[in-house]
């Protein structure tokens, strides 16, 4: 077995992973613009447990039209912090509907609808992280690699940073969105922003 490992090692080529490392989530700002933060929503001390590595930061930010955000912002350096949300807010009650692959305000974000009962709420959300190897692949075999590699591991190697904003699922909800990142966009950038190698990316749906 020894000798199989040190042969693959000799006939294939060695891909690089990107590392995750955690980002400075707690100094994002709590106003910008007319906006400002009307409640620290409290982390559930069982998924804090199960997420001893990462910070977890989720505000509710109301403007001066009466326009709400739901942000969350989690950063880790373990890989296994980060999840899926479609997973997620299943096994919390919500029922996901309209999920597609979308352009937010110059970000690649998926966005879906999630009901509970009466209430239907439109979601946005992206990684951040360390992708630029799987990107800059060249050869058709580092290119299968990659492929392979990500089939068993079933996460974005790198990822840093998941960003998700939550709002009404309806044109004010719609125009509370569009507001708040026209307002905090910078803000959101600055957090990677003095790290060349990290970039915005969506789940392959």
């Amino acid at each position: 077995m020894v000798a199989v490992v040190i042969a693959a090692q000799l006939v294939v080529p060695r891909i690089a992973v990107g590392t995750s490392k955690k980002l400075p989530v707690t100094s994002f700002p709590r106003t910008g613009g007319t906006w400002t933060t009307v409640e620290d929503r409290p982390i559930d001390p069982e998924l804090k447990q199960r997420l001893a590595g990462a910070t977890i930061v989720e505000r509710i930010y109301k403007n001066g039209h009466g326009g709400t955000v739901d942000l969350l912002l989690l950063t880790s350096n373990n890989l296994e912090d980060f999840h899926d949300p479609t997973i997620c807010f299943p096994s919390q009650g919500w029922a996901i509907e309209k999920q597609k692959n979308d352009d937010f305000s110059g970000f690649p974000v998926t966005t879906m609808m999630a009901h509970d009962g009466p209430r239907t709420i439109k979601t946005v959300y992206w990684f951040v992280g360390d992708y630029a190897s799987a990107y800059n692949a060249t050869t058709p075999l580092e290119k299968k690699l990659y492929k392979i590699r990500h089939l068993v591991v079933r996460r974005e190697e790198g990822t840093c940073l998941f960003v998700r904003l939550i709002a009404n699922s309806n044109v004010e909800g719609d125009r509370s969105l569009d507001d708040f990142m026209a307002t905090f966009r910078p803000s959101i950038v600055n957090l990677y922003a003095n790290d060349p190698k990290l970039s915005p990316k969506r789940l392959a749906l």
